[in-house]
This record gives C-alpha cells, structure tokens and sequence, in this order.
C-alpha cells in the first residue's frame, strides 16, 4: 500500500491555492506556518486521516531513523528538505520575528520525520538500507551546502561567511551556464496542487557534467519547495515533463552525465516523483532508459508515461491537469492552455521566489530594445515584449555580467 493510494480526492478548484504569491515577505509567513502544521498533524494525528504516514508502525520507525542520525546537525539537515521549516528557521530577522518563536525542536524531528519516511518507502521498508540513504542524504546536503541554491540568484542576499557567498556565485553560474542550454521552468499545478516542472528541448551543447548535474538538483530544489507551498505541505510530490519537440540528439548531455545526474536525484529526491511525462518523445529513447534501467528504481519507471501526437498529450494532460484548469497549461501541452511559451530565465531566477512557479510574479521588468533583441529575453507580462525574434525564442545566451562572471569556473 503507498501513501499516494491512501489519499483522499483531488481537492475541489476553491480548495486549490492560487499560483500568484504576494509581493510583501510577511505574508509568506503564516503561509510557511501553515506547511508545518499540516507536517505536524501527519505525525501527532490520527493516522486513519494521514495522508502522509500509512501505519502507526512507519511513523514510529521513521521517528526511530531521525534519532539514529544522532548529530543534530544532520537532523537539521533532514528538516531543512522542508523548504518551510529552512525559511522560517533561518531566512527571518528580529524584526520580522518581533520576538515570536516560529519553529520548535518538535517542528525540526517533525521535518525530519517525513524525509525519513521518504527514504523508508523508496527502500521498500528496509530500516538499514533507509538509515543509510536517509544518513548519505544528510551528509551531502551538509558537504556540498545545498540550501546556498535556494538563494544563489537573490543579488540582494547578505552571507555571513563570505565563502557562502563566493560557494552560492559559483552554484548560480553552473545552474545558468547549463539551463541556458536547456530550460527548466516550473508552469502550472497539477489537480492536486503539485507544481509541474517542464524541461524544454536543449539549443546548445557543450555543457559540464558538474553545471548538468547542479542545474537537475536546482530546479528539483525549487520543484519540491513549490508542492510544498502550494499545497500548504500537504503534498510532496511534483510532475515531471520532457519536451521533446525539435529536440537535436547532438546536443544532448554526455551518457556518463545522465547517469550521475539520475543517481543524484534518485538518492536526495526518493518519493518526489509523482510523474514523468516524455512529450514527443524520439523512437530511441525507450533504448536510452533501457540502458539507464539499472540505474532507475522501480518506482521511478513504473511513473513514466508517454504523450505523442497531439491526441495523447491532450488526453494525459487533461488527466494531470484535471477538468477546466487550462490556466495551468502552456498551449504545446493542451491546446486550450492559458500560460504563454515565451519564457525568461532572470524572470524565474531572480523575479519569482525560489518557492514559487514562473508564473507567480507578473514581470515587472522593462527590459531594453537592447536585452530583447541581443540576449533574446521573451518575457512574460512585459510590457515591452520586444520583436518577434525575442518572443519566438527561449534564450540564446547569458547576460555579459553572467557572461563574464563564467569564465572564472566553466573554462
């Protein structure tokens, strides 16, 4: 039995929490609070309405994993998987605090717990093999300072140790140097809440296995953190959308990058997955995955599904989406979709908030003749969107300030 079969329904569309997030910071307050207390009803509340732990006896075990991590450090790790209990435990000043305390050691062994429990199901309910991945997850979080992606694009964001900050320029340069080269935005909610990531074909090639990996954990990062807003912590899961539409197979990364790629984020993501949908997917690629296999667990390959032709993709997304949510759909996917496809990547890194889609702000830039038409920027809600060569065009190339910054790591 696995916690998605436990659920109730879809939620009803005025249960649904809108894309669009508040500008002003204090509001995302009682919102973060909101994630933590659903967290905290999954593991103090009756377990006959648990959405999230199936049995008494996994809650307990899963409680029994995060004491066995023992370092608190690494127990902090675990909570921080919650985007909520990060923010709300680090990201705040006194000011903002005004002498209230948010989160409590309960919320922390809380957080925890549902990771634990992610790694529990993911290794079929083997307590040794889960404390080892649960433990394996934690230290690599720590080592490689994963939370620094969830503020590596804010230009404005102070670092009390500079090498945070030099560790963060350095993770915002591989993201972009390989998401210019592949985009991966976050569009839409599926019936259940769950953001939709939509990885669009590659344009260039020549990336680092070390800026391929890093962009697949940034936006998995900001995938998990957006279900998790969205649906006020009640949901973990996100969908996953391959488009294959004018893909150009020379481009793609190396096998030895998919691979690492794949490896990371089955080991740091178990239990994230709750689609991956292969848009127009070429006669190959079934081949690729069969190679990959033996590097996929089985609850990863039994979500994939296959959308080719028009037919198809209207029919799976009408699934995913559900019924008259066509405002969560770019027009490739459903023909009746709201979103627009004109994209730009400062829009999502540095306009939207880590937590939320591309579609959470309306962009507020004016960008110049010069940015539209040089750097090939299509924005959303611009109100210059500039010639028809920017807006047919996903990115071609980096600002000169990233340009320059670059050539310090990606030589």
């Amino acid at each position: 039995m696995s916690a998605e079969s436990a659920a109730p329904p879809p939620p009803t569309e005025e249960e649904l929490h809108p894309l669009a997030v508040s500008t002003d910071h204090k509001d995302w307050i009682p919102i973060f609070q909101e994630c933590l207390a659903s967290t905290a009803a999954a593991v103090t509340g009756d377990i006959g309405d648990n959405i999230i732990f199936r049995s008494e006896e996994e809650r307990e075990t899963c409680r029994k994993l995060v004491e066995e991590l023992g370092d608190d450090d690494l127990k902090v790790q675990a909570a921080n998987t919650s985007y909520a209990f990060w923010y709300l435990s680090t990201q705040l000043t006194g000011k903002e605090l005004d002498g209230d305390i948010l989160v409590t050691d309960n919320d922390m062994v809380y957080a925890a717990m549902r990771e634990a429990r992610r790694h529990y199901v993911n290794m079929n309910n083997d307590y040794d093999k889960a404390l080892r991945s649960l433990t394996e997850l934690c230290q690599n979080r720590k080592k490689n300072k994963i939370d620094l992606l969830r503020t590596c694009f804010d230009p404005n964001y102070e670092y009390g140790d500079p090498q945070d900050g030099a560790k963060a320029k350095e993770m915002a340069i591989l993201v972009r140097s390989d998401m210019e080269r592949q985009f991966h935005i976050l569009r839409g909610q599926d019936k259940y809440g769950q953001a939709i990531m939509i990885k669009y074909p590659r344009t260039k090639g020549g990336t680092t296995e070390s800026s391929y990996v890093m962009a697949q954990i940034y936006i998995a990062e900001r995938s998990t953190a957006a279900t998790e807003f969205l649906t006020r912590g009640k949901r973990e899961r996100s969908i996953a959308v391959y488009n294959y539409l004018g893909f150009d197979r020379s481009m793609s990364p190396g096998f030895p990058m998919q691979v690492a790629a794949a490896t990371q984020l089955q080991q740091m993501y178990p239990e994230r997955l709750q689609t991956l949908v292969f848009v127009e997917p070429p006669f190959w690629l079934k081949g690729i995955l069969g190679l990959l296999s033996p590097f996929l667990s089985e609850s990863i390959t039994a979500r994939i599904q296959w959308a080719s032709g028009a037919e198809e993709r209207e029919s799976t997304f009408a699934n995913i989406l559900g019924p008259g949510r066509e405002e969560h759909a770019i027009p490739l996917l459903q023909k009746s979709g709201k979103l627009t496809s004109a994209v730009s990547l400062d829009h999502f890194f540095v306009d939207s908030p880590f937590f939320g889609t591309y579609d959470s702000f309306t962009c507020q830039r004016k960008h110049t003749d010069d940015e539209l038409e040089v750097h090939r920027i299509a924005c959303t809600g611009c109100e210059n969107e500039g010639s028809s060569r920017a807006k047919s065009s996903l990115s071609d190339g980096a600002l000169s300030f990233w340009g320059s910054l670059s050539s310090s790591y990606l030589r």
